[in-house]
């Protein structure tokens, strides 16, 4: 009996981010970018104020923001501040949906 593993984990999509998105809106902030690029529900409370993310019915402090692995969600709050990120720092983005 020879048994074989899935190619990707079940419960676990992927999206990318088009390269060609990130660099044409090089202006505008990551909750921008997620705004127009995106099935995610950002909250925007104004122009340089707080914006942050709702992913499949969970709230902001349940969505894992991490850049090169690590974690930059807030460590008392448990959320990410999207507007404070600039698009043009990202190279590569993806939503991990599961």
């Amino acid at each position: 009996v020879v048994g074989t593993r899935p190619r990707k984990d079940i419960g676990e999509q992927r999206t990318r981010f088009d390269s060609i998105a990130m660099k044409e809106n090089i202006a505008m902030s990551m909750a921008d970018v997620l705004t127009f690029n995106s099935s995610v529900f950002v909250k925007n409370y104004g122009r340089a104020t707080l914006s942050t993310v709702a992913f499949r019915g969970n709230s902001a402090s349940h969505t894992q923001v991490t850049w090169y692995g690590m974690r930059i969600n807030h460590p008392m709050l448990g959320m990410t501040d999207f507007s404070t990120i600039p698009s043009y720092f990202i190279d590569d983005a993806s939503l991990l949906h599961g």
